[in-house]
Protein backbone atom coordinates (compact mmCIF):
# COMPACT_ATOMS: atom_id res chain seq x y z
CA UNK A 1 0.00 0.00 0.00
CA UNK A 2 1.34 3.43 -1.03
CA UNK A 3 1.52 6.26 1.97
CA UNK A 4 1.91 9.58 1.42
CA UNK A 5 2.54 12.93 4.01
CA UNK A 6 0.69 15.46 2.53
CA UNK A 7 2.70 18.58 2.99
CA UNK A 8 2.52 22.46 1.77
CA UNK A 9 5.30 24.12 0.56
CA UNK A 10 5.66 27.61 1.62
CA UNK A 11 7.62 29.97 -0.89
CA UNK A 12 9.22 32.74 1.49
CA UNK A 13 9.95 35.82 -1.16
CA UNK A 14 6.12 36.06 -1.45
CA UNK A 15 4.15 33.67 0.50
CA UNK A 16 2.95 31.26 -1.63
CA UNK A 17 1.41 28.08 -0.79
CA UNK A 18 1.61 25.13 -2.91
CA UNK A 19 0.29 21.60 -1.90
CA UNK A 20 2.69 18.61 -1.99
CA UNK A 21 3.51 15.07 -0.54
CA UNK A 22 6.32 12.96 0.47
CA UNK A 23 6.05 9.56 -0.62
CA UNK A 24 6.58 6.94 1.95
CA UNK A 25 7.47 3.22 2.02
CA UNK A 26 5.36 2.30 5.04
CA UNK A 27 3.16 3.46 8.50
CA UNK A 28 6.91 3.29 10.06
CA UNK A 29 8.82 5.40 7.25
CA UNK A 30 5.39 7.90 6.91
CA UNK A 31 6.15 8.62 10.97
CA UNK A 32 10.07 9.38 10.75
CA UNK A 33 9.20 11.80 7.20
CA UNK A 34 6.14 13.25 9.62
CA UNK A 35 8.64 14.02 12.36
CA UNK A 36 11.37 14.96 9.32
CA UNK A 37 9.22 17.71 8.31
CA UNK A 38 8.01 18.97 11.57
CA UNK A 39 12.18 19.68 12.53
CA UNK A 40 12.24 21.80 9.57
CA UNK A 41 14.44 18.80 7.80
CA UNK A 42 12.81 19.69 4.03
CA UNK A 43 13.54 22.98 4.61
CA UNK A 44 15.39 25.10 2.02
CA UNK A 45 16.79 28.84 2.06
CA UNK A 46 13.81 29.54 -0.35
CA UNK A 47 10.77 27.51 0.79
CA UNK A 48 9.42 25.89 4.03
CA UNK A 49 7.60 22.68 4.08
CA UNK A 50 4.76 22.20 6.62
CA UNK A 51 2.40 19.49 7.25
CA UNK A 52 -1.37 19.63 5.71
CA UNK A 53 -4.15 19.41 8.10
CA UNK A 54 -7.82 19.12 7.55
CA UNK A 55 -10.26 20.98 8.58
CA UNK A 56 -8.29 23.78 7.77
CA UNK A 57 -8.44 25.45 11.20
CA UNK A 58 -6.12 22.58 12.28
CA UNK A 59 -3.57 23.48 10.05
CA UNK A 60 -0.35 24.25 11.41
CA UNK A 61 0.95 27.80 12.60
CA UNK A 62 4.93 28.03 12.46
CA UNK A 63 5.79 29.77 9.74
CA UNK A 64 5.65 33.58 9.99
CA UNK A 65 6.49 35.49 6.05
CA UNK A 66 5.68 38.87 7.77
CA UNK A 67 9.31 38.29 8.52
CA UNK A 68 10.89 37.87 5.07
CA UNK A 69 8.06 40.83 2.99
Amino acid sequence: MKTIVLTHEIRLSDGNVSPSHIEATDQIDAAYIYDMVKGGFYDTDTVATRLRRYPIERHLADVSVKEVW
